[in-house]
């Protein structure tokens, strides 16, 4: 579906939380499932907080993996800190991802260079699988670690959208407490929505109760088909690329929302 139905909100604190609670998730996935990530990271370990005014977001590098805390206790070893939500958001809308001078931290160069080349990485990997596969990768290797990062980049930027954005804060406002999840057939993918509270969460892998509805992509094409949020999805329910259940109203109401995600992250 490509219709907004509303104008997208021009609020910076929106787009803030959408780069960093939605893209920089994606670091878990491109380190546990690409070896060409790993190789970048090499025996570095550190911790990073990127950071403007009250947001802020921690990631925690080591032993060729990276951890995500929305709402970090302990003191990274290196924070970046933006001088504006305007200017955190011009780095990640921008083409290429350069640092900001560090705030903690400025001697830690190796990290540093480090921790840049894999942002490049996670952004040509959400961006394409061909990225991917200029780089070197197999291709079925790089399609999988796309729709991956695709998969729950879409899952958190709902959440947020969901929870933050009045449009599709007021589509879910009679909602009450749900859950869906999400699958992709023959693959062990699978990510899930929950809204409980009045708040959206996500997560991967299987649902922490039973879902109220659930949604089944056919095939990772399908998959990425969809998710990016400019088909018409009841073609794709007739044609049995994507299979629903339960309470399919939920999905009904989450298809304009994801149709929202991609003008609001893609790079200008």
């Amino acid at each position: 579906m490509s219709l907004l139905f509303a104008p997208l909100e021009k609020k910076p604190e929106l787009l803030a939380n959408l780069y960093l609670y939605a893209v920089l998730p994606g670091f878990s996935d491109l380190l546990k499932h690409c070896p060409l990530a790993r190789a970048k990271l090499g025996h570095h370990s550190f911790s990073l907080r990127l950071q403007s005014g009250s947001l802020q977001a921690d990631l925690y590098f080591s032993k060729g993996r990276c951890r995500f805390f929305r709402n970090p206790a302990l003191r990274p070893q290196i924070i970046l800190r933006y001088l504006s939500l305007s200017q955190l958001n011009h780095q990640f809308n921008g083409k290429g991802f350069a640092l900001p001078l560090p705030s903690r931290g400025a001697t830690r160069l190796g990290d540093l260079q480090a921790f840049s080349a894999l942002a490049g990485l996670l952004q040509e990997g959400l961006l394409s699988s061909r990225n991917l596969i200029e780089r070197g990768l197999e291709s079925s290797l790089a399609r999988s670690i796309h729709i991956r990062l695709t998969l729950g980049c879409v899952m958190a930027a709902g959440a947020e959208l969901i929870n933050k954005e009045t449009f599709s804060k007021n589509l879910f406002a009679t909602s009450g407490d749900w859950l869906i999840d999400f699958s992709i057939a023959s693959t062990d993918m699978k990510a899930w929505l929950e809204r409980r509270g009045g708040i959206c969460h996500w997560g991967r892998g299987a649902p922490p109760r039973s879902p109220g509805a659930s949604l089944e992509f056919a095939s990772e094409a399908a998959a990425l088909e969809a998710l990016s949020g400019n088909v018409d999805t009841l073609a794709m329910v007739n044609l049995r690329t994507i299979r629903l259940r339960g309470h399919t109203p939920l999905l009904d109401k989450l298809e304009p929302v994801f149709a929202r995600i991609d003008p609001y992250l893609k790079p200008q």
